[in-house]
């Protein structure tokens, strides 16, 4: 065998090892308003999806390796946030198109970045990526903003605003932030979820072999497959445990996950008030929408909140445009109609396909379906 052969084949082989990529997401008060009890339940299903579309893109027998993301844990922050994004009504720096109560991302991350080195990084065993998931609107077409090629540091931190209603969607924002994260830039074709912009109406699911030969940084993840380590400080109440607020600070809860003498619940749950069941009525979790939602209270007899209770699938409501629609998982979704035409700060990426909107709407939005992530 010749010297270029052995080197094409070492080299071959270093390539093919896998990076392991721990997530630890952290779900904000305002996306556990709109989930309630639901939210983490939501959030590992939207990390599975991740998952699978970077395990769907790459393997061992890639010549640039594979790589493999986990949800190492969760934490909801279910009071208030610890950290402070003021919107851009409070700045001042709203521009024409954009809604008073959108929230300028790089504020968002360097608040998130200034709280995880402030009070994160000393109860992480690990370095892995913190993912912060917003129900905050961010200006114009902006879904998601994180710290490139910060793979292994303490910068390695991702936000994404998930309110499309897709859940493949929202998957897909956040697979292109963590590709950021490994180093990958943005591509100009279509099919990758690294893209840019986009006139299609279809999501990408998969990162191409030219993401793929961008990717880099060191595994500081071990090899442990994609279940969540059981371990206490992961933010999910695992067997034996009595509360986990994750990296939130909690009076009522000890660095073993049990409940302080003279707590009967943690703080961290939505029905504790200083380490105590809130009283009968308490509203725990208010309504979304008038119709299709209603607020929970709490039991006085336990520190959870109720399960989310919302009305039937199709029942009749307005959508925000106030266009005629139907109630779907607590909120009033778009209409058809509704979803083509261009809003002030509008959110959502991708656009209908052109034949699915109603011609009047096209006329007088010139929808193109423009798609833009920073």
């Amino acid at each position: 065998m010749s010297l270029l052969v052995l080197l094409a084949c070492l080299m071959a082989g270093a390539q093919s090892a896998c990076l392991h990529v721990d997530a630890f997401v952290i779900n904000d008060e305002i996306r556990w308003r709109l989930f309630g009890t639901r939210v983490e339940q939501a959030t590992s299903d939207l990390m599975s999806t991740v998952s699978s579309m970077f395990q769907a893109s790459s393997d061992e027998s890639s010549p640039y390796g594979c790589i493999r993301v986990r949800l190492a844990g969760q934490t909801t922050w279910t009071m208030t946030n610890p950290m402070a994004y003021p919107t851009c009504a409070q700045t001042g720096q709203c521009g024409p198109d954009t809604i008073g109560t959108a929230v300028d991302p790089s504020v968002m991350l360097d608040a998130l970045n200034a709280w995880v080195k402030k009070d994160a990084m000393t109860k992480l065993t690990s370095r892995p990526v913190i993912v912060l998931l917003t129900g905050e609107s961010f200006p114009g077409m902006s879904r998601g903003i994180s710290n490139q090629g910060t793979m292994c540091t303490e910068d390695a931190q991702v936000a994404v605003s998930v309110t499309t209603g897709d859940p493949l969607h929202d998957a897909q924002l956040v697979a292109h932030e963590i590709g950021h994260i490994v180093n990958m830039p943005h591509n100009a074709d279509k099919n990758s979820i690294m893209v840019e912009q986009s006139r299609s109406s279809a999501i990408p699911v998969r990162f191409l072999e030219s993401d793929l030969r961008h990717a880099q940084g060191a595994s500081c993840a071990p090899d442990v497959g994609n279940a969540p380590s059981r371990r206490c400080g992961n933010g999910i109440v695992d067997e034996g445990e009595q509360c986990d607020p994750g990296l939130a600070e909690d009076a009522c809860c000890t660095d073993a996950c049990q409940l302080a003498p003279g707590c009967q619940c943690a703080y961290s749950d939505a029905c504790c008030v200083d380490g105590r069941f809130a009283p009968a009525g308490h509203v725990c979790r208010p309504a979304r929408h008038g119709v299709c939602d209603q607020p929970e209270v709490c039991t006085g007899a336990s520190g959870a909140c109720p399960v989310d209770q919302f009305a039937p699938v199709g029942t009749e409501c307005d959508d925000d445009l106030g266009e005629s629609s139907s109630c779907y998982d607590g909120r009033c979704a778009l209409s058809l109609n509704s979803q083509c035409r261009k809003r002030p700060g509008d959110q959502h990426s991708f656009a209908c396909a052109s034949h699915r909107c109603d011609r009047i709407s096209r006329a007088l939005t010139n929808v193109r379906g423009l798609h833009e992530i920073h």
